[in-house]
């Protein structure tokens, strides 16, 4: 093809033709500039999230930090905290139960708290039920899970890992098998 029928090829095309073609044009990258704001916009807000979530975490720990610092320095005779602790002969009594040392405790009353990742990235808290399962309805293994426990004689959180198994019967139930542990304990998604 020569120049000259090409030329005479593009001068001969209609106006609102050539508009409409750049018209369809802007809009596609309208759209794709859409789209990415979009996404732009939803990653900002999955960030403000989390940081919502750690920062209100934070202030809980460290409130409650505070409070059981306060509550280890009083005694039974002379105060008590809002939240009814007391420390008194060495023990710590809370809303007037004696707590137990760390040591006295089972391993799901150590570990009240499983922390799990699930396939999406979302964590999933599991809480302690207090109690054990047999192990007949323990069913398959569901993964290696963080547990977080909290000692209030040392004031310190304290972590470890367990093999987690499903419960028979049960989608938000769990079973937890600690290391050197015989028992199966239950933990439950809290309502």
């Amino acid at each position: 093809m020569n120049s000259y029928i090409l030329t005479d090829a593009v001068g001969c095309l209609d106006k609102e033709l050539l508009t409409e073609h750049l018209e369809i044009k802007n809009r596609l990258k309208n759209k794709e500039r859409l789209k990415k704001r979009k996404v732009f916009f939803r990653l900002i807000a999955s960030v403000a999230c989390v940081a919502i979530m750690f920062g209100s975490a934070a202030l809980i720990i460290n409130r409650s930090l505070e409070n059981d610092g306060a509550n280890n320095t009083t005694t039974a005779a002379n105060s008590t905290s809002q939240s009814g602790s007391a420390k008194q002969n060495g023990r710590i009594y809370e809303n007037g139960k004696e707590m137990p040392f760390w040591e006295e405790r089972t391993s799901g009353e150590k570990y009240g708290i499983v922390l799990f990742i699930s396939d999406e990235g979302n964590w999933i808290n599991y809480i302690y039920d207090e109690t054990t399962i047999a192990s007949e309805k323990v069913g398959a293994y569901f993964g290696r899970v963080y547990m977080s426990g909290f000692d209030v004689y040392t004031n310190s959180y304290r972590r470890c890992e367990a093999d987690a198994y499903y419960v028979i019967g049960s989608r938000n139930k769990i079973a937890v098998r600690f290391d050197g542990d015989s028992e199966y304990y239950l933990y439950a998604i809290p309502n």
